[in-house]
Protein backbone atom coordinates (compact mmCIF):
# COMPACT_ATOMS: atom_id res chain seq x y z
CA UNK A 1 0.00 0.00 0.00
CA UNK A 2 1.47 3.58 -1.09
CA UNK A 3 1.69 6.45 1.34
CA UNK A 4 -1.49 8.26 -0.06
CA UNK A 5 -3.45 4.52 0.47
CA UNK A 6 -2.25 4.35 3.94
CA UNK A 7 -2.96 8.07 4.74
CA UNK A 8 -6.69 7.52 3.67
CA UNK A 9 -6.69 4.20 5.74
CA UNK A 10 -5.75 5.78 9.32
CA UNK A 11 -8.13 8.70 8.24
CA UNK A 12 -10.94 6.36 7.73
CA UNK A 13 -10.24 4.52 10.75
CA UNK A 14 -9.89 7.54 12.74
CA UNK A 15 -13.52 9.07 11.23
CA UNK A 16 -15.40 5.50 11.78
CA UNK A 17 -14.31 5.46 15.86
CA UNK A 18 -15.04 9.38 16.08
CA UNK A 19 -18.25 8.69 14.40
CA UNK A 20 -19.18 5.74 15.90
CA UNK A 21 -19.77 4.25 12.55
CA UNK A 22 -19.08 0.18 13.36
CA UNK A 23 -17.29 -1.17 10.63
CA UNK A 24 -18.64 -5.09 9.72
CA UNK A 25 -18.74 -4.61 6.12
CA UNK A 26 -16.74 -3.81 3.41
CA UNK A 27 -16.39 -3.31 -0.40
CA UNK A 28 -13.18 -2.92 -2.25
CA UNK A 29 -13.99 -2.26 -6.28
CA UNK A 30 -10.47 -2.33 -7.50
CA UNK A 31 -8.58 -4.55 -5.26
CA UNK A 32 -5.86 -5.13 -7.99
CA UNK A 33 -2.96 -7.76 -6.69
CA UNK A 34 -5.40 -7.53 -3.52
CA UNK A 35 -2.70 -6.53 -0.86
CA UNK A 36 -4.51 -3.37 -0.15
CA UNK A 37 -7.20 -5.65 0.99
CA UNK A 38 -5.32 -7.19 3.50
CA UNK A 39 -4.09 -4.23 5.11
CA UNK A 40 -7.37 -2.76 5.76
CA UNK A 41 -8.58 -5.46 7.28
CA UNK A 42 -5.67 -5.09 9.83
CA UNK A 43 -7.27 -1.55 10.58
CA UNK A 44 -10.69 -3.21 11.00
CA UNK A 45 -9.94 -6.55 13.12
CA UNK A 46 -13.81 -7.35 12.78
CA UNK A 47 -15.11 -6.98 9.73
CA UNK A 48 -15.60 -8.96 6.19
CA UNK A 49 -14.11 -7.56 2.99
CA UNK A 50 -15.57 -8.01 -0.17
CA UNK A 51 -12.79 -7.29 -2.81
CA UNK A 52 -13.29 -6.83 -6.86
CA UNK A 53 -10.80 -7.29 -9.30
CA UNK A 54 -11.73 -7.98 -13.16
CA UNK A 55 -7.60 -7.60 -14.43
CA UNK A 56 -7.31 -11.79 -14.83
CA UNK A 57 -3.13 -11.28 -13.85
CA UNK A 58 -4.54 -9.31 -10.69
CA UNK A 59 -7.28 -11.48 -10.15
CA UNK A 60 -4.50 -14.65 -10.25
CA UNK A 61 -2.62 -13.31 -7.34
CA UNK A 62 -6.10 -11.87 -5.24
CA UNK A 63 -7.65 -15.33 -5.55
CA UNK A 64 -3.74 -16.74 -4.11
CA UNK A 65 -3.17 -14.12 -1.56
CA UNK A 66 -6.85 -14.18 -0.20
CA UNK A 67 -6.67 -17.81 0.13
CA UNK A 68 -6.73 -19.13 3.83
CA UNK A 69 -8.38 -15.67 4.85
CA UNK A 70 -11.44 -16.30 5.91
CA UNK A 71 -12.85 -12.74 6.28
CA UNK A 72 -11.99 -12.15 2.05
CA UNK A 73 -14.92 -13.11 -0.12
CA UNK A 74 -13.51 -12.55 -3.85
CA UNK A 75 -15.45 -11.35 -7.14
CA UNK A 76 -13.26 -11.94 -10.48
CA UNK A 77 -15.24 -9.35 -12.40
CA UNK A 78 -16.01 -5.13 -12.67
CA UNK A 79 -18.35 -3.45 -10.61
CA UNK A 80 -20.64 -0.79 -12.10
CA UNK A 81 -23.54 1.03 -13.39
CA UNK A 82 -24.89 -2.33 -15.52
CA UNK A 83 -25.30 -5.83 -15.32
CA UNK A 84 -24.10 -8.19 -17.79
CA UNK A 85 -20.57 -7.47 -19.80
CA UNK A 86 -18.72 -4.85 -20.22
CA UNK A 87 -15.26 -3.84 -22.69
CA UNK A 88 -11.96 -3.86 -20.21
CA UNK A 89 -8.55 -2.43 -20.77
CA UNK A 90 -6.06 -4.42 -19.17
CA UNK A 91 -2.43 -3.78 -18.36
CA UNK A 92 -0.74 -7.11 -17.92
CA UNK A 93 2.51 -8.13 -17.39
CA UNK A 94 4.64 -9.29 -13.92
CA UNK A 95 4.53 -5.73 -12.57
CA UNK A 96 1.53 -4.98 -10.65
CA UNK A 97 2.61 -1.54 -10.20
CA UNK A 98 1.31 -1.61 -14.32
CA UNK A 99 -1.62 -3.36 -13.15
CA UNK A 100 -3.34 -0.02 -11.38
CA UNK A 101 -3.62 1.52 -14.63
CA UNK A 102 -6.17 -0.95 -15.79
CA UNK A 103 -9.35 0.28 -16.81
CA UNK A 104 -12.84 -0.13 -18.17
CA UNK A 105 -11.67 3.12 -19.95
CA UNK A 106 -8.99 3.25 -22.17
CA UNK A 107 -5.64 5.59 -21.55
CA UNK A 108 -5.66 8.72 -22.96
CA UNK A 109 -1.56 9.63 -22.23
CA UNK A 110 0.94 7.63 -20.56
CA UNK A 111 1.25 7.53 -16.99
CA UNK A 112 3.12 10.11 -14.65
CA UNK A 113 6.10 7.95 -14.70
CA UNK A 114 6.33 8.33 -18.26
CA UNK A 115 7.18 4.52 -18.90
CA UNK A 116 5.03 2.88 -21.94
CA UNK A 117 1.94 1.17 -20.64
CA UNK A 118 0.25 -0.85 -23.38
CA UNK A 119 -3.19 -1.74 -22.47
CA UNK A 120 -5.68 -4.72 -24.13
CA UNK A 121 -9.18 -5.25 -24.73
CA UNK A 122 -11.27 -7.69 -23.34
CA UNK A 123 -14.62 -8.60 -22.26
CA UNK A 124 -15.04 -9.26 -18.41
CA UNK A 125 -18.44 -9.44 -16.52
CA UNK A 126 -19.97 -6.10 -14.15
CA UNK A 127 -22.31 -6.11 -11.56
CA UNK A 128 -24.41 -3.32 -10.26
CA UNK A 129 -23.65 -3.19 -6.41
CA UNK A 130 -27.42 -3.10 -5.42
CA UNK A 131 -28.02 -6.13 -7.64
CA UNK A 132 -25.21 -8.00 -6.09
CA UNK A 133 -25.61 -7.24 -2.94
CA UNK A 134 -29.51 -8.29 -2.89
CA UNK A 135 -28.28 -11.70 -4.30
CA UNK A 136 -25.22 -12.48 -1.21
CA UNK A 137 -28.02 -10.81 0.77
CA UNK A 138 -25.84 -7.75 2.11
CA UNK A 139 -27.85 -5.46 3.72
CA UNK A 140 -25.66 -1.94 4.02
CA UNK A 141 -21.83 -1.39 3.51
CA UNK A 142 -19.87 0.21 5.92
CA UNK A 143 -17.20 1.11 4.27
CA UNK A 144 -17.04 1.33 0.34
CA UNK A 145 -13.48 1.58 -1.47
CA UNK A 146 -12.77 2.40 -4.72
CA UNK A 147 -9.73 2.45 -7.02
CA UNK A 148 -11.09 1.99 -10.72
CA UNK A 149 -9.24 4.54 -12.29
CA UNK A 150 -12.26 7.10 -13.40
CA UNK A 151 -14.78 4.69 -13.38
CA UNK A 152 -15.66 5.28 -9.41
CA UNK A 153 -18.80 7.10 -10.15
CA UNK A 154 -19.91 4.30 -12.24
CA UNK A 155 -19.71 2.21 -9.31
CA UNK A 156 -21.84 4.51 -7.08
CA UNK A 157 -24.50 5.14 -9.61
CA UNK A 158 -24.65 1.21 -9.40
CA UNK A 159 -25.33 1.44 -5.96
CA UNK A 160 -28.58 2.83 -6.04
CA UNK A 161 -30.89 2.59 -3.24
CA UNK A 162 -28.50 0.71 -1.38
CA UNK A 163 -25.91 4.27 -1.18
CA UNK A 164 -28.09 5.21 1.46
CA UNK A 165 -27.03 2.26 3.64
CA UNK A 166 -23.22 3.35 3.37
CA UNK A 167 -21.38 4.55 5.97
CA UNK A 168 -17.63 6.02 4.98
CA UNK A 169 -16.58 5.53 1.51
CA UNK A 170 -12.61 6.40 0.76
CA UNK A 171 -12.14 7.10 -3.15
CA UNK A 172 -9.76 7.72 -5.60
CA UNK A 173 -9.90 11.07 -7.97
CA UNK A 174 -8.97 12.57 -10.76
CA UNK A 175 -8.42 16.62 -10.96
CA UNK A 176 -7.26 16.07 -14.92
CA UNK A 177 -8.27 13.36 -17.49
CA UNK A 178 -6.40 10.93 -18.14
CA UNK A 179 -8.45 8.01 -19.23
CA UNK A 180 -11.19 8.44 -22.17
CA UNK A 181 -14.29 8.96 -20.80
CA UNK A 182 -13.47 8.98 -17.35
CA UNK A 183 -15.46 11.23 -14.44
CA UNK A 184 -13.20 13.79 -12.35
CA UNK A 185 -13.50 15.42 -8.69
CA UNK A 186 -16.14 17.49 -9.70
CA UNK A 187 -18.22 15.06 -10.68
CA UNK A 188 -18.05 12.84 -7.62
CA UNK A 189 -18.25 15.82 -5.55
CA UNK A 190 -21.82 17.34 -6.90
CA UNK A 191 -22.69 13.67 -7.14
CA UNK A 192 -22.05 12.31 -3.40
CA UNK A 193 -23.11 16.18 -2.13
CA UNK A 194 -26.69 15.70 -3.74
CA UNK A 195 -27.02 12.27 -2.52
CA UNK A 196 -26.33 13.86 1.40
CA UNK A 197 -22.98 12.88 2.21
CA UNK A 198 -20.33 15.20 3.63
CA UNK A 199 -16.83 15.75 2.40
CA UNK A 200 -14.34 15.23 5.45
CA UNK A 201 -10.70 14.41 3.67
CA UNK A 202 -9.23 15.44 0.34
CA UNK A 203 -5.48 14.68 -0.21
CA UNK A 204 -3.61 14.83 -3.84
CA UNK A 205 -1.31 11.71 -4.11
CA UNK A 206 0.90 13.42 -6.21
CA UNK A 207 1.40 16.43 -9.09
CA UNK A 208 -0.29 14.38 -11.74
CA UNK A 209 -4.20 15.37 -10.45
CA UNK A 210 -4.59 12.03 -9.09
CA UNK A 211 -6.10 12.23 -5.10
CA UNK A 212 -7.98 10.45 -2.40
CA UNK A 213 -10.82 11.79 -0.62
CA UNK A 214 -13.13 10.05 1.96
CA UNK A 215 -16.96 11.13 2.61
CA UNK A 216 -19.50 10.67 5.46
CA UNK A 217 -22.71 9.69 5.40
CA UNK A 218 -24.85 11.75 8.09
CA UNK A 219 -27.42 9.10 7.98
CA UNK A 220 -25.58 6.87 9.57
CA UNK A 221 -24.65 8.77 12.67
CA UNK A 222 -25.68 7.20 16.26
CA UNK A 223 -28.34 9.84 17.46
Amino acid sequence: MKQPEKDMLWALEGYALQYQIPVATIVEAGACDGSDTLEILKRFSTAHAYAFEPNPDGARICEDRYRGHDRVTFEACAVGDTEGETTFHPVSGHDAERWGWSSVFPLLKPPPDGNPCVQTEIAVPIRRLDAWALAKGVEQIDLLWLDAEGYELNILRGAGELLASIGLIGTEFYITPRLKGQTLFADQWRFLHEKGFVLMYWQLADLSGVGNSIWLNPKRLRA
